[in-house]
């Protein structure tokens, strides 16, 4: 599907209910709506034909993207825009605005959230993907580090990072590996990463998460 014109475009059959199956390329970037703040695409897709790809860019307003357990390509604009992410391998590139991404599955090792361009601003919201309830934190703290003579791995570092107890309610660390950040969502009362239920975002590139804040669920990179 490509759509062009000056005027916001809405693919669900009201503000909840999903609309599509089975699309694999939806291209609206060539709508112009003229301000950012204007309504742009909204796109409610129930695509659960897991290992299948599904590519969505938006326009220059206010994007609303849901997508189901394929694995996305999303590029979204420079309106505040949201992104429900549901499972699979997902690669989410906010734009310029400030983005909420809306965490509503764990992911696994395997096939997880990753965010491009996560920047100052943007929002990381965990209400759906947590166990009980994350604690609102003013300031978090320093990243997740690995003992002395610790091999630095990505898995060393999801165990390090599940060392506290998540199992009644969740606790999120991040740490930094391979010139990536990860912000991690304990949800276990195991000391070692549990694949499948911990949860973890990944993004590209090296995002201060110290001294950002979390409130009600939601954590805003500072």
């Amino acid at each position: 599907i490509n759509v062009t014109g000056d005027s916001g475009i809405n693919f669900a059959i009201d503000s909840t209910t999903e609309d599509l199956a089975d699309v694999t390329t939806l291209d609206a970037s060539g709508i112009v709506t003229g301000t950012v703040t204007d309504t742009g695409l909204t796109y409610k897709s129930s695509y659960e034909t897991a290992g299948s790809a599904t590519t969505v860019k938006g326009t220059d307003g206010v994007d609303i993207v849901w997508t189901g357990i394929s694995d996305d390509t999303v590029t979204l604009g420079t309106g505040a825009d949201t992104f429900q992410y549901r499972g699979g391998a997902d690669t989410v590139t906010g734009g310029a605005g400030v983005t909420t991404f809306d965490i509503d599955h764990g992911g696994t090792l395997a096939k997880h959230l990753t965010i491009t361009d996560a920047k100052s601003s943007d929002k990381l919201d965990f209400v759906g993907a947590a166990q009980g309830a994350i604690a609102d934190v003013a300031s978090v703290g320093a990243a997740v580090t690995l003992s002395s003579g610790t091999t630095e791995t990505l898995a060393n570092y999801l165990d390090a990072a599940a060392g506290g107890d998540g199992g009644t309610n969740s606790v999120v660390t991040h740490f930094q590996y391979s010139g990536d950040t990860y912000v991690f969502v304990d949800k276990s009362a195991e000391v070692t990463y549990q694949d499948g239920t911990d949860s973890f975002v990944k993004l590209s590139g090296l995002v201060t998460i110290k001294g950002s804040a979390i409130a009600n669920e939601i954590l805003t990179i500072a």
